[in-house]
C-alpha cells in the first residue's frame, strides 16, 4: 500500500471511531477495570440470654431470686456484654415445676425438691430473641421434729386416751400436712388430735408419723402403759341439797359437785332419782316435792372408764298445810 493509500485507510478509521466509538446507552453498565469496595453488612447480631440464682442450691418452700441482669442485648464475652446501645425489653422464666415469671429477675418458691430445668428467654428491641436452660437442684430442707403428748399418763383398760400431736415442729420454711397414728393393738387414726380405747392391759407403743408439703417424713414413739382397772377406780357419789327441811312445792337445789372421781380420772355424768318418780341429769339439779313425807334421793355418778358411783340421803319435806296454824282468843 502506497503511503497516500494508508494515510486514507487511517483516517476513515478515526471517522468511525469518533462517530461509533464513543456512544454509551443509558442501560449499559460501566466497565470495571479494578476490585469493588463495596460490603454486604453483617446481620444484626442478637442477644445473649444468662442468669444466676441465690442461693444456688434452693430448698423448697423457701424464696429462690433468680436474676437476668447478666443478659447482653447484643451479644456478649467471658467478662461482659458487648458494647451496644441496643436494649432488651423482655424476660420470661419457666421454672420447670409449670410456673411462670417476667421480669429482669424473679422470686420463687419450689414446691417439691428435685432437680428442675428453669429457662430464661430474652428479647432485643430489635424482635431478636435468645433462651438458655439450666438444671437447679432444689434440696428438701430440714424435716419434720414430730412430738406428741397424752392424757391421762396411765389410763386402764377402756379409759379413752386423748393424743394431741400439735407440738410437732415442722422445718424451717416448710409446713406439717399430715399425721398418722398407729396405737400399737392394731388401732389407727389421722389427725392432728386422736383419741383411742386399749381393750387389754400391757405396755403399748404409740408411734406418730408425720409429714410436710415437701413429702418428708419423720416418727416418733412412746410407750403407753395400760393397767388393770381396780375397785379403787369407781368415783365416789355425794351432794348436799337446800333447804334440809323442804315444804311441799318448795323447790330444793341438789349440788354433785363435791363427788370425786378417782386420780387420774374425771366424771363424765350425773343422774338424779328423787324417789317421787321425778329424775334429772347434771351436776346441779332442783326439784319441787308436791305432797309431804321422807324421800330417798339417789345420785348416780359415772366416770370415764364407765364405772359408777351411788349415793342416796333422805330428804324430809313437810306439808304446807300443816304448818299453818290459826290463833284463837277467847274472850272472857
Amino acid at each position: 500500500m502506497t503511503p497516500i493509500r494508508a494515510c486514507r485507510a487511517l483516517l476513515i478509521a478515526a471517522t468511525v471511531l469518533a462517530v461509533h466509538g464513543c456512544a454509551v446507552h443509558k442501560d449499559e453498565a460501566p466497565a470495571l477495570t479494578g476490585p469493588s469496595t463495596f460490603v454486604v453488612p453483617p446481620p444484626p447480631a442478637g442477644p445473649t440470654a444468662r442468669f444466676t440464682v441465690a442461693p444456688e442450691k434452693p430448698t423448697a418452700g423457701i424464696a429462690a431470686l433468680f436474676d437476668g441482669t447478666s443478659s447482653c442485648p447484643e451479644g456478649a464475652f467471658t467478662g461482659g456484654c458487648i458494647l451496644s446501645d441496643r436494649n432488651l425489653v423482655s424476660f420470661v422464666w419457666d421454672f420447670g415445676d409449670g410456673t411462670t415469671a417476667s421480669g429482669r429477675t424473679a422470686s420463687h418458691r419450689f414446691r417439691t425438691f428435685g432437680s428442675f430445668s428453669v429457662s430464661l428467654t430474652v428479647v432485643s428491641d430489635r424482635a431478636l430473641s435468645a433462651s438458655t436452660i439450666r438444671p437447679v437442684a432444689v434440696d428438701p430442707g430440714v424435716p419434720p421434729k414430730p412430738d406428741f403428748v397424752f392424757s391421762p399418763t396411765n389410763p386402764a383398760i377402756g379409759q379413752s386416751v386423748s393424743f394431741n400431736g400439735s407440738t410437732s415442729i415442722p422445718g424451717p420454711g416448710h409446713t406439717i400436712e399430715s399425721y398418722s397414728w398407729d396405737f400399737g393393738d392394731g388401732g389407727k387414726a389421722s389427725g392432728a388430735g386422736a383419741s383411742h380405747l386399749f381393750g387389754s392391759a400391757g405396755i403399748f407403743n404409740v408411734v406418730l408419723n408425720v409429714t410436710d408439703e415437701v413429702g418428708q417424713t419423720a416418727v416418733v414413739s412412746k410407750a403407753v402403759s395400760v393397767a388393770v382397772p381396780t375397785e379403787t377406780t369407781a368415783p365416789a357419789a355425794d351432794f348436799v341439797f337446800s333447804p334440809t327441811a323442804p315444804t311441799t312445792g318448795q323447790t330444793v337445789s341438789f349440788n354433785a359437785s363435791q363427788s370425786k372421781a378417782a386420780a387420774g380420772h374425771s366424771i363424765v355424768s350425773y343422774s338424779w332419782n328423787f324417789g317421787d318418780g321425778g329424775t334429772d341429769s347434771g351436776v346441779t339439779a332442783s326439784h319441787a316435792f308436791n305432797t309431804g313425807g321422807t324421800y330417798n334421793v339417789v345420785l348416780m355418778v359415772t366416770d370415764d372408764l364407765g364405772h359408777t358411783g351411788t349415793v342416796s340421803k333422805a330428804v324430809p319435806v313437810s306439808s304446807a298445810s300443816a304448818l299453818t296454824t290459826k290463833t284463837v282468843v277467847v274472850q272472857p
